[in-house]
């Protein structure tokens, strides 16, 4: 579950927010691995982030720092790992707590769609049942319409002879 805090700032229920959570996974895998700050920031350099510096990688992992989707690849492929999945994991978990609520919401919209197909097949019936009596009423009406071309014709031709 995410709320908004004063600062417009998506925050989980535990008050991280989405930059935050990153930050936290970046660290731990980063110390896991083994590599500085600085040499992350090295390597982001290498791979075409000119300005990427020791303080960029140290204010993403703390949150302070919104983070670039390409930025969030790079460091995945510096550090070898899923650092993406393992976000999404992590958020995911948080979600897990609602799957319930999730449930039930798909039900719901399951039974809309249901009443809505059940509406949509009535009319289709409906339409189908009037479609005999139109084709008569139009064929009737081009009947009529032929019938008043036909006096026309015999009107016009009577002015011409006179």
């Amino acid at each position: 579950m995410h709320v908004t805090k004063d600062d417009g700032k998506s925050r989980t229920h535990a008050g991280q927010t989405p930059e935050d959570k990153f930050g936290d996974i970046l660290r731990r895998v980063r110390e896991a691995s083994g590599r500085t700050q600085e040499s992350v920031a090295e390597a982001m350099r290498k791979l075409g982030f000119a300005e990427y510096s020791q303080m960029h990688v140290s204010r993403t992992e703390r949150g302070n720092r919104p983070l670039r989707l390409n930025e969030a690849v790079a460091l995945a492929r510096i550090l070898d790992v899923d650092l993406l999945g393992a976000f999404v994991g992590a958020v995911a978990g948080e979600a897990g707590q609602n799957a319930a609520i999730a449930e039930r919401v798909a039900f719901v919209k399951v039974l809309d769609l249901t009443g809505q197909v059940t509406t949509a097949q009535q009319q289709r019936k409906d339409l189908q049942r009037r479609i005999p009596r139109l084709e008569a009423e139009l064929a009737e009406a081009e009947e009529e319409w032929q019938q008043a071309v036909e006096r026309m014709n015999r009107l016009t031709q009577k002015g011409a002879q006179e």
